[in-house]
C-alpha cells in the first residue's frame, strides 16, 4: 500500500447518469481524512470509513446535526460541530467513536443552521499541530451575522481563545504554528456562484510574531479554503475561464499559483487537507500530483431486506454502512489514478 505526505479529500457528485436498481449517493457531506481514515457527515451523522475501502461505522447516533468533523494532527481525536442540547457547539471525541464531550457554551443564535445562508454557528476550522487546541469560527460576541472572529479551544475546555484578527473565516496554521493562511470572510453557504463584488475572498498570511498579514491571491475571483501542507497552500478558486471553483496550489517559496483540477460542471466544495492517504471520493495527491476517482452510488433493497443491522462486503463493493429495515447501503466503486481533466467535482 502506497502511502503520500499529503493528500486532499474532495466529496465529489460525480455527474453519470443512475443504473437500474442504482442511483447516485449525494448526500456524504463535509469529509475529513488522516493516513488511512475517513470521516464525514451523512444525514446529519458522522461516519468513519477506511480509505482504502470497508464498511463504513457510524460515530453518531443523534437527532441533532454533526458536522465539519476534523481529526487532530496525531490522529487521535476528531473533534466537530454538534448540535445538541438546542445549540451549535464544538465538541470532541475519540477518533474511534466514543462519548462527545462539550468544548464551548455560547449563546443561541437566531441564525444558526447548516441550510442557513450564513451557515450555522461555532463551525470546526482545524487544528494546531500540538494536537491540543482546535480553531473554530464563532459570531458569539459579533452584531453582525456575517462576521465571524477564528478561536482556539483546549481539548481540556475552558474558556476559547480568540485570535488575534479582527475577523476570519475558513483557514490553516503553517506546520511550525508561526503562521496562519486564512479568509478574512465567510460565505461558504452562500449560493453566488461567478461573483465579483466587494465580499469577493482573498488569502491572507498572518505572521503571529511580527504581527504582519500578506495577500497571496490577490485576483478578483473567489480564493477561499486554504490547507497548508509544507511550503505549499492549497485553496479552491474560480478564477478561469469557466468560472468554477478548482483546486489551485499556491507555492510558498517562488510565489507561483498553479491549477490542479479543471472541473467545468460543478464547483468543488469543502475540501479537506490529510497527512497520508490513498484513495476515496476524490483525493488529490499532493506528492504525484494526481487524483483518484470514485462513484459513490446507493443500491435500494426491496421492502424486508436489508432487516440486519450490518452487512457484508463484496470485492467490487467497496463501502457499506450498516443497515436497518428497508434501508439503503452505500456501495464505492473506485477508477485509477490520473491527472485530471474531468468535468464533474462539487
Amino acid at each position: 500500500m502506497r502511502n503520500w505526505a499529503a493528500c486532499l479529500i474532495i466529496l465529489s457528485i460525480i455527474g453519470s447518469g443512475t443504473t437500474r436498481g442504482q442511483e447516485e449517493a449525494r448526500l456524504l457531506r463535509f469529509p475529513a481524512i488522516h493516513h488511512k481514515q475517513i470521516a464525514f457527515t451523512y444525514a446529519g451523522d458522522l461516519y468513519s470509513v477506511p480509505a482504502t475501502g470497508g464498511v463504513a461505522r457510524k460515530l453518531t447516533n443523534h437527532e441533532g446535526f454533526e458536522i465539519f468533523a476534523r481529526f487532530s494532527p496525531d490522529g487521535k481525536w476528531l473533534a466537530f460541530t454538534g448540535q445538541y442540547d438546542g445549540n451549535t457547539e464544538v465538541y470532541l471525541m475519540p477518533a474511534e467513536g466514543g462519548v462527545p464531550k462539550r468544548l464551548t457554551y455560547t449563546a443561541t443564535l437566531s441564525r444558526d443552521d447548516v441550510s442557513d445562508r450564513m451557515g450555522p454557528n461555532n463551525i470546526v476550522i482545524g487544528w494546531k499541530h500540538d494536537s491540543k487546541h482546535i480553531v473554530f469560527r464563532s459570531r458569539m460576541t459579533s452584531f453582525n451575522d456575517f462576521l465571524g472572529q477564528l478561536y482556539l479551544v483546549s481539548i481540556d475546555g475552558g474558556l476559547p481563545e480568540p485570535l488575534p484578527l479582527p475577523r476570519g473565516g475558513f483557514c490553516s496554521y503553517s506546520p511550525d504554528d508561526s503562521k496562519l493562511a486564512f479568509n478574512r470572510i465567510f460565505r461558504e453557504f452562500r449560493t453566488w456562484k461567478r461573483y465579483r463584488g466587494g465580499m469577493v475572498d482573498d488569502i491572507w498570511i498572518y505572521d503571529f510574531q511580527t504581527k504582519k498579514i500578506e495577500n497571496i491571491t490577490k485576483t478578483d475571483a473567489s480564493n477561499i479554503i486554504p490547507m497548508w501542507s509544507g511550503n505549499r497552500v492549497f485553496f479552491l478558486s474560480d478564477r478561469d475561464a469557466n468560472k468554477r471553483m478548482n483546486l489551485y496550489v499556491y507555492d510558498l517559496a517562488d510565489k507561483s499559483t498553479k491549477q490542479l483540477t479543471s472541473f467545468t460542471d460543478f464547483d468543488i466544495k469543502f475540501p479537506s487537507l490529510g497527512d497520508q492517504a490513498t484513495s476515496t471520493a476524490w483525493i488529490w495527491q499532493a506528492r504525484s500530483m494526481k487524483n483518484c476517482q470514485f462513484e459513490f452510488r446507493k443500491t435500494v433493497f426491496p421492502a424486508g431486506v436489508g432487516s440486519s443491522t450490518s452487512a457484508g462486503i463484496s470485492p467490487t463493493l467497496k463501502l457499506l454502512r450498516t443497515a436497518n429495515v428497508h434501508s439503503s447501503v452505500r456501495a464505492v466503486k473506485s477508477f485509477p489514478c490520473r491527472r485530471n481533466t474531468g468535468r464533474h467535482g462539487t
